[in-house]
């Protein structure tokens, strides 16, 4: 785990954000709402997924996908943020190809956020450990997932830690968008 200092960026900066979706059954109030807050900050948006075609959301939306999660170049953006839903809980949780590009955007000392049963996988990849985080609580208790693995569960919408951005659902997807531009622009250090 990587513990450095993240760079200021100038207001204006063309952030590219790479966000990470499921297949299928991504939860598609998060991906709105916080694409379109990343947006209106004037950030540039790439979807990420197992394959370069159509992902379908729980609610049965489709967005195109822009790369592959294996052809990301991580030098080639500012931030990545995974996206939660049911899909995420069956197909990002414990991948390996998803683990391996956090911790590869952990390495570069990028922004890394994830909403939702998400902030599992940044456990899974021990980028938590010694970190305060929040996450999704439903009967699976995912909270323990995160602590066995070394994190500080918090039980609030958002939680910073350094670099690291974690939200606990789709109803706080607007302030966790909001919350990465301040931390790309700002550079924040401390934890909500």
């Amino acid at each position: 785990m990587n513990g450095g200092k993240l760079s200021k960026r100038s207001k204006g900066d063309n952030m590219k954000i790479l966000l990470v979706v499921a297949q299928t059954g991504f939860q598609h109030i998060e991906y709105n709402d916080t694409k379109d807050e990343l947006e209106k900050a004037g950030a540039d948006i790439s979807v990420a997924s197992f394959e370069k075609a159509e992902a379908i959301g729980k609610d049965g939306s489709k967005i195109d996908v822009d790369i592959g999660i294996k052809d990301v170049g991580v030098n080639d953006y500012d931030a990545v943020v995974l996206i939660g839903g049911p899909g995420a809980a069956k197909q990002l949780v414990g991948n390996q190809d998803v683990i391996r590009l956090v911790q590869d955007f952990d390495n570069s000392e990028k922004v890394i956020a994830a909403i939702c049963i998400s902030p599992v996988v940044l456990a899974q990849a021990r980028l938590l450990d010694g970190r305060k985080a929040t996450v999704w609580n439903g009967d699976d208790k995912q909270e323990d997932i995160l602590t066995a693995e070394g994190a500080e569960y918090v039980e609030k919408d958002v939680v910073v830690d350094i670099r690291i951005i974690t939200a606990n659902g789709p109803a706080v997807a607007r302030e966790f968008g909001k919350t990465i531009i301040k931390v790309l622009e700002e550079g924040s250090e401390e934890t909500k």
